[in-house]
């Protein structure tokens, strides 16, 4: 199939399961970090009414906006952008009616543009590249996105804040508001994060892939890059998947192998892998709703995503099995 590589064996199954576990562990608490900043910001733009109308009645407040932001944050993990429109969409399928004030302000968190910057330097991370703005436009742009320095020099700068201040052991003060963001984006990190390894422990029974772990799994983790901008071989077409497979490689410094390529995308069985089913599956939980088959493909099409009714029942499955220790 294809040749091992000198130095193949450099880094153990367990260790590959940490690293790349670690790396998903890690997205989810920036893109938590940078969605409280952004519903910072926006509350500052707020005129001083509305202000006042928040202080007076914060608890209130603080319930209506939760399925907003929920929506926000869900959005935000498929990579789609927080219009009017999209979060009207997954509001209607919990049985709300948007409000057009709250509306306005989850619309204005719009992180889309941010979002592939945070997989991307926890590839460059994982691939041991330095980490400059300049870098990580190369890899954000292998991934067909546009990227420009200073967004690049942001996003190294807030996760430099998230390491300084504790990262996921908190030793930073943050809001309560930031503590629910955390805790609830931590959960489906968490769980995509244990399927994840489970996905790595049936790859590694490859033959192919136990001999070449060090050649075959940095080709796995861009599955993992591409799935947090919502895309998906099984959706896009494996040529297309490809492409951006071996970008994201040769972005970092290391020349694309089309065979390696070719064998990840389409031998062992990646596709509708969980970025949004997990995802979509807490948004029905946290809103009030029962994580069934049924709602988590409405959930997904109500994004416009592709819904599978077997892989969704395989992830309500994997949720009931391990959400007690997630």
């Amino acid at each position: 199939m294809f040749l091992m590589q000198e130095g193949s064996a450099g880094l153990r199954p367990e260790k590959w399961n940490r690293k790349l576990t670690k790396a998903i562990m890690d997205i989810a608490f920036l893109l938590s970090r940078l969605i409280g900043e952004e519903i910072t910001k926006a509350a500052e733009h707020t005129g001083i009414i509305d202000k006042i109308a928040m202080l007076l009645a914060e608890k209130r407040v603080e319930k209506e906006l939760a399925p907003y932001l929920s929506a926000v944050i869900l959005l935000t993990f498929v990579g789609k952008q927080s219009t009017a429109e999209n979060v009207s969409r997954l509001l209607e399928v919990i049985g709300i009616k948007p409000n057009n004030h709250l509306l306005h302000f989850a619309s204005s968190l719009d992180l889309y543009y941010k979002v592939p910057y945070v997989p991307a330097l926890y590839f460059d991370i994982v691939m041991e590249q330095e980490i400059t703005p300049e870098n990580l436009v190369k890899t954000v742009s292998a991934m067909g996105n546009r990227a420009d320095i200073s967004t690049a020099a942001d996003i190294i700068a807030a996760n430099e804040r998230v390491v300084q201040n504790g990262g996921e052991s908190g030793k930073g003060k943050v809001s309560d508001m930031q503590k629910k963001l955390d805790e609830g984006i931590q959960k489906s990190a968490s769980l995509i994060a244990k399927l994840m390894k489970s996905e790595l422990d049936r790859v590694m029974q490859y033959k192919e892939v136990e001999a070449n772990l060090d050649t075959v799994l940095p080709y796995v983790s861009t599955v993992g890059v591409l799935g947090f901008t919502g895309r998906d071989v099984a959706i896009e077409g494996a040529d297309s998947f490809k492409k951006s497979m071996m970008a994201l490689m040769a972005s970092v410094g290391k020349v694309p192998d089309e065979k390696v390529a070719d064998y990840v995308a389409t031998k062992i069985g990646f596709g509708n892998f969980p970025f949004a089913y997990i995802p979509s599956l807490y948004f029905a939980i946290s809103n009030g709703i029962e994580a069934s088959i049924e709602n988590v493909t409405k959930v997904l099409k109500a994004m416009g995503l592709p819904a599978d009714s077997a892989v969704a029942g395989f992830i309500c499955s994997f949720y009931e099995d391990n959400k007690a220790s997630v």
